[in-house]
């Protein structure tokens, strides 16, 4: 009898902090929001003359914690998610400028996840390109893992480019969604 007793109250105990938990999951909070990464691309004029392309090279720094919303519920973070990640063109000061094949866009943190052009990319303002492949999931689940963390990522565009004297503004968003319990 004493050990049917000490069963009921631990399934009691159990069911209770179940309970508890579901109902505390009533005040989750989801915030969907973009981190943005503004690249100032600046492609020079080569030291050597002869060439057909000419390299660049910008990163820059997001950290998730520059979001209003993520601060507010930093302690409070339940899950955080990439759900997508956009470069777009916001600016360019010529006309017929392509990003040759072989242009990467990386993002780093503990983590390195790169997408490399498969296509040359007319450079045109309000273009984008949403950063994906065969292996989006894959990508995207390590952007997840370092946002989770709430590390300062380091977002890089390079490659080469079809003319000289080039100055690009490239944006690029990681689209996130985030589930915080202010409890």
């Amino acid at each position: 009898m004493k050990n049917l007793f000490n069963i009921g109250m631990l399934v009691l105990l159990t069911t209770m902090f179940t309970s508890c938990e579901k109902i505390k999951s009533i005040f989750d909070v989801e915030v969907k929001s973009t981190l943005e990464g503004m690249l100032y691309i600046d492609v020079e004029e080569p030291v050597q003359k002869s060439t057909n392309a000419y390299d660049f090279y910008e990163e820059v720094k997001v950290s998730p914690l520059d979001d209003e919303d993520i601060a507010e519920y930093e302690d409070n973070i339940k899950k955080i998610k990439a759900t997508k990640i956009v470069a777009t063109v916001k600016d360019v000061n010529k006309a017929d400028v392509v990003f040759e094949k072989g242009t990467k866009i990386t993002v780093k943190g503990t983590k390195v996840v790169s997408w490399t052009l498969s296509e040359p990319w007319p450079i045109e303002i309000g273009d984008e390109i949403t950063l994906g492949d065969d292996v989006t999931v894959k990508l995207y689940k390590a952007v997840t893992e370092m946002l989770t963390d709430l590390e300062t990522l380091t977002v890089i565009a390079e490659g080469t480019c079809n003319q000289k004297e080039v100055y690009v503004t490239l944006v690029v968003g990681i689209d996130v969604v985030v589930t915080a319990n202010p409890l």
